[in-house]
């Protein structure tokens, strides 16, 4: 008697094939729904991954690369190929084998999985190569994972990243303009408001040029680039170009892990907005000017209030309350 496929795996074989042929928007709203839906459909979709990465060297294989390329080209009036949904399953079965229970894929890097956060929300996720992260409130990340190296891209907010060591897979996170190579590593990368910050935690990171530098991708390449120590925060300016090195202690850097935003000669402007992606109701600076004041201290990120009360403490501001915005004032 035959052995039966589970459809989940199928749906999952379906879904890989269709990222790498290519796919329209509609299709991956509709891919991404999928796997959502279901913590299964991602399992299915992950282990995928996984044996795809490990059968890696077949991936560039003459025979492999030829059905890849048949199966994109696009098929002319004369063309004796099966329609592509039927030349479709007709190449998966070709790159996909049924070993031990298990679908393995062979072809090139899926589509980027997108992860992001709300108001006020954070996010544990849990990678498929074992690493793991937290993402912060109003946050987005993508990540690729291909045999060759572990690609996280911070298009917006603040992320922690705790790597799983995998020598031959570095694990890349960028952010605007910066790219950070992990080298055994527990770290956190910020992208807001024109600025990339990077604080290290645990083990070793080098910051380099994402869009130049590529050597600066791999983690014994030597390329140049700036190699933080445990304990120090690296800013970059993306307007400027300029970078900041400081020391930073751990706990401060963990802080808004749990729920505390720390602040330490941080421009008022980066403060508000900080606060904001908690707040119930926003906060905004009359004047821009009062954006530039440098604020210290710890707030608990669901006490917007507690903020607020220290604010005119600490400058000449007044707070004035409306229906649906906080207003920082000079005081008068």
């Amino acid at each position: 008697m035959g052995s039966k496929t589970n459809p989940i795996e199928d749906e999952a074989a379906d879904w890989m094939l269709r990222a790498q042929l290519g796919m329209d928007a509609d299709e991956r709203g509709r891919w991404q729904a999928w796997l959502d839906r279901d913590p299964a459909h991602r399992a299915a979709y992950d282990r995928l991954a996984r044996a795809w990465s490990a059968l890696d060297q077949l991936a560039e294989d003459p025979a492999m690369l030829a059905i890849r390329e048949q199966a994109r080209r696009p098929m002319t009036a004369n063309d004796d190929r099966p329609p592509r949904r039927w030349w479709g399953i007709a190449a998966a079965a070709s790159l996909l084998l049924l070993a031990g229970g298990g679908w393995w894929w062979t072809q090139s890097a899926p589509e980027p999985l997108v992860f992001s956060t709300g108001h006020g929300a954070m996010r544990s996720l849990a990678l498929a190569d074992g690493s793991q992260l937290m993402l912060d409130a109003e946050s987005r990340i993508s990540v690729t994972m291909t045999p060759r190296r572990r690609l996280i891209r911070l298009e917006s907010g603040q992320a922690y990243f705790k790597v799983a060591h995998d020598a031959a897979r570095p694990f890349v996170v960028t952010a605007g303009t910066r790219a950070v190579v992990a080298l055994g590593t527990e770290f956190d990368v910020k992208a807001r408001d024109g600025l990339i910050t990077v604080a290290l935690t645990q083990g070793r990171v080098r910051v380099g040029d994402a869009q130049t530098d590529k050597a600066a991708l791999r983690p014994d390449s030597g390329a140049a680039g700036t190699e933080l120590s445990v304990g120090q925060t690296l800013t970059y300016d993306n307007r400027t170009g300029i970078s900041r090195l400081a020391a930073n202690s751990a706990e401060a850097a963990a802080d808004w892990r749990t729920g505390r935003l720390h602040f330490d000669h941080t421009p008022l402007s980066s403060v508000v907005s900080d606060i904001n992606r908690y707040a119930p109701t926003p906060i905004r600076l009359s004047d821009p000017a009062l954006g530039a004041w440098p604020v210290s201290g710890v707030f608990r990120a669901d006490n917007a209030q507690g903020l607020l009360d220290a604010l005119p403490l600490l400058f000449p501001v007044r707070v004035e309350r409306r229906a649906d915005v906080i207003l920082i004032r000079r005081a008068e």
